[in-house]
């Protein structure tokens, strides 16, 4: 079997998937595809964020990867090409015997059926390099423009400090840097820095304890809520400023109060320590305008010095003067058992009377003495005869006395005398 095989330079142009063309010994296949190739950008817009040399940069891997794709696909072309220029030279060599030239011819033809098959293989894969190329070219082009038309300096970053214009809208929390104690500048503040600073301040509406000194120029007002000075309250109401010790105790009190007949009061008033027992000084403004003053009742211990330090004066109550001016009826009546040359001790505070009769004798003579014989009495009221007819004289003896002193009654002897009544009027707020 006589087998002519003609080999010449075989050219080829891709312009589709499908490839036809003659195979000659030594031929070469050539590839022909454009000359610019772009991967496709699939998040323009974070290279868009980044700057055009980040595009710049993208595109030219992709025209790097596509280069390389291009050159496997021509190497695997030129390959089979190979392969089948040594299957044309064996079928050649095998053409020289005529025993083996049919098997040869086989082979040969064999050869170049797996040289066209691997040429399309290497042709589709070039054109879809093509393909890919002009799609990310387009891709690139695109993000290109749009970077270009964008002001990379327009957008908020993380990590560099910027001036933001426009107003912003949060509807999440914000979290602001905690700020030194007593900062004062443009910087945001968190709450934790408002609570803290407010601590040192006064608030209006709640409870406080304030340590340092505070000098009001304007007027001070303690409001009440209760109070109304044209309308009587059924209960009295109170309006108070307290003063208390360091264990919270209250023990003085500066108040106003109105009372349920309308009356306005404005006292100052202690404590006692260990009970509750007040003692005020004020005044007291009636709804028909009369205006009066309270004290309060002298203490007969403190006037007297027991067990308390000596008081040299207290203001007198007119209910004090009254109590100790007012000795009708005889519920304040004291009868004393007293005679000549004794003494008396005084069983209430109140006013003595007492009453003697002298004789005829001229120099008969009786004297109160405070005291409680005649040899340390004080003479207080002297009482004596004055003529030397018989006759026989009643003498009152007035003296206002105190509760527990001493009294004698010195007659000197002479003549006759004796002691007709004794009285101790006492003060209505005295007791026996």
């Amino acid at each position: 079997m006589d087998c002519n095989l003609s080999f010449e330079n075989i050219g080829a142009v891709i312009t589709s998937s499908n490839i036809e063309s003659t195979l000659t010994a030594n031929s070469k296949l050539d590839f022909v595809y454009g000359d610019a190739a772009k991967m496709e950008v699939e998040k323009a817009i974070t290279y868009i964020q980044s700057g055009s040399v980040e595009v710049t940069k993208a595109v030219t891997q992709a025209r790097n990867e596509l280069d390389n794709k291009v050159d496997i696909a021509v190497s695997s072309a030129q390959t089979a090409i190979n392969k089948a220029n040594e299957a044309s030279l064996d079928a050649a060599k095998a053409a020289s015997s005529s025993e083996d030239a049919a098997g040869s011819a086989e082979y040969a033809a064999i050869s170049k059926d797996e040289a066209i098959q691997a040429a399309n293989i290497a042709t589709n894969s070039a054109s879809n390099a093509a393909l890919s190329a002009d799609s990310a070219a387009n891709s690139a082009d695109l993000a290109s423009g749009y970077a270009a038309s964008i002001n990379p300096s327009q957008f908020v970053t993380i990590n560099t400090e910027q001036t933001v214009l426009g107003d912003k809208t949060f509807s999440g929390n914000v979290k602001v840097a905690d700020r030194a104690a007593g900062s004062n500048d443009e910087y945001a503040a968190n709450t934790k820095f408002v609570t803290t600073a407010l601590d040192d301040y006064v608030t209006i509406n709640t409870t406080q304890n304030i340590t340092g000194s505070k000098a009001f120029d304007g007027t001070l007002y303690k409001d009440s809520t209760t109070i109304d000075i044209d309308t009587n309250p059924t209960t009295q109401i109170n309006n108070q400023i307290w003063f208390r010790d360091r264990n919270d105790n209250g023990y003085a009190v500066v108040q106003a109060n109105q009372n349920t007949i309308g009356a306005l009061d404005f006292s100052f008033t202690g404590k006692a320590r260990t009970a509750n027992e007040f003692c005020s000084i004020g005044v007291r403004q009636y709804v028909d305008g009369v205006s009066v003053s309270f004290i309060p009742e002298p203490s007969e211990a403190v006037a007297t010095g027991t067990g308390y330090a000596q008081v040299v004066s207290q203001a007198a109550t007119l209910t004090w003067v009254r109590n100790r001016t007012s000795f009708a009826g005889q519920a304040n009546r004291i009868n004393l058992s007293w005679a000549l040359n004794t003494a008396y001790t005084m069983p209430a505070d109140g006013l003595l009377a007492v009453t003697v009769q002298v004789g005829s004798q001229i120099n008969s003579t009786v004297t109160l003495q405070l005291g409680n014989s005649s040899s340390n009495g004080i003479n207080i009221i002297h009482a004596g005869h004055n003529g030397a007819a018989n006759e026989n004289n009643k003498i009152p003896l007035i003296f206002p006395v105190r509760k527990g002193q001493v009294y004698f009654l010195n007659w000197n002897s002479a003549g006759n005398a004796s002691v007709i009544n004794a009285y101790l009027w006492k003060y209505p707020s005295q007791g026996v």
